[in-house]
């Protein structure tokens, strides 16, 4: 029997993407939504993005 044995990606592309939503980034960092709002605006906080039309997450390896 022959087996086939997929090459395994670069530990560098193996992202491991963990997303968080509002609420338990505020305990995370201790910011008011408008402060973040605005550092996102300014390029000092990481981008916010949809996993929903309705649900924002962040990235936590941002």
């Amino acid at each position: 029997m022959v087996t086939f044995d997929p090459p395994t990606p670069p530990v560098d592309k193996l992202r491991c993407q963990r997303a968080v939503r509002r609420r338990e980034l505020r305990k995370i960092v201790p910011l008011a939504d408008t402060t973040i709002y605005e550092m996102e605006r300014r390029g000092e906080f990481p981008q916010r993005f949809y996993l929903t039309s309705k649900c924002v997450v962040w990235d936590l390896d941002e």
